[in-house]
């Protein structure tokens, strides 16, 4: 079997099920090089947690492999530990896929991801490649779309050229081009909420600040026509506070995407898609909120 030539970027912390079961799927594409980043504990009883994981998954990796590992001593916390890997990652590789511990992958992700990453690998207006399609409301007609106000770090692949936070660009521009980069008008306020929150508490939500960033170079997501991810740490050992209502919305279930991949005859930005993105970020805004706003107290 040839291997997968696409370098792969493993988030850790202490999870075995979860990060096994991903393995699974990795282990049946034999990529040729895989990265591992795995947090420190937070306490002496986590530290055995945190070992155990970090032998398991070394000898999980049982087939011809280029390894690179950065196991950290002390807890940095889930965004940190993050962006430093993907800066590292992309100090070493030209393109790959990024992959937490809790998003597990089908089959199909793997060659859509490698196809698309090769395709669009000159074309400076495309920054990255999400995996999750949660938009039940809308049906995408090729195999995939694009977006301006879009992106999951749920299991996305990009490119050196195109990763980078760049957070003084954000913090300095992202209010006066908040219209041009986010015209609807939903998605506009929720997104800017979440940077102001982001910035207040430094790169707690390193995602919303990799969009801004994209959206203010005019950059485009692009977004597949079926689910290819599926988070499946909604449980007491996330590290994300996601909640009833946005486990409702974020669960959903993995399907694998047909090919030969239809690709957009056009590289514009889908306004159809934005729009059905805005309403359901409205709807789960509202669930959310309802009794907090129709409160009699």
């Amino acid at each position: 079997m040839k291997q997968y030539d696409v370098p792969i970027l493993l988030i850790l912390f202490k999870r075995i099920d979860s990060t096994e079961r991903i393995l699974d799927e990795i282990r049946k594409v034999r990529p040729k090089e895989i990265f591992i980043v795995a947090d420190g504990p937070r306490s002496t009883d986590e530290e055995k947690e945190t070992n155990k994981l970090r032998k398991f998954v070394i000898k999980k990796i049982d087939w011809p492999c280029k390894i690179k590992k950065k196991f950290r001593k002390e807890n940095w916390g889930c965004d940190k530990s993050s962006v430093d890997g993907l800066n590292w990652f992309f100090k070493n590789v030209e393109f790959g896929i990024f992959l937490e511990d809790d998003c597990l992958p089908n089959q199909s992700f793997f060659r859509y991801h490698k196809e698309l990453l090769k395709k669009y690998k000159n074309d400076y207006r495309i920054k990255c490649i999400c995996a999750p399609n949660f938009f039940k409301n809308y049906k995408i007609k090729e195999s995939y779309t694009f977006s301006k106000q879009f992106f999951s770090g749920w299991g996305f692949s990009t490119w050196r050229r195109a990763w980078d936070l760049d957070i003084d660009k954000v913090k300095n521009n992202y209010k006066k081009n908040l219209k041009k980069m986010f015209p609807n008008l939903i998605l506009r306020y929720y997104t800017k909420k979440q940077i102001d929150y982001i910035l207040k508490n430094k790169i707690q939500g390193w995602d919303y600040l990799f969009l801004a960033k994209n959206a203010l170079e005019g950059g485009l997501s692009i977004i597949p026509k079926t689910n290819l991810v599926e988070n499946i740490g909604f449980d007491l050992e996330t590290t994300h506070d996601f909640g009833e209502v946005h486990e409702k919305y974020l669960k959903v279930k993995r399907k694998e995407i047909q090919f030969p991949l239809i690709h957009p005859k056009e590289i514009i930005e889908d306004r159809k898609f934005n729009q059905a993105f805005g309403i359901w970020t409205l709807k789960r805004f509202l669930e959310k909120n309802w009794k907090k706003i129709f409160s009699k107290d």
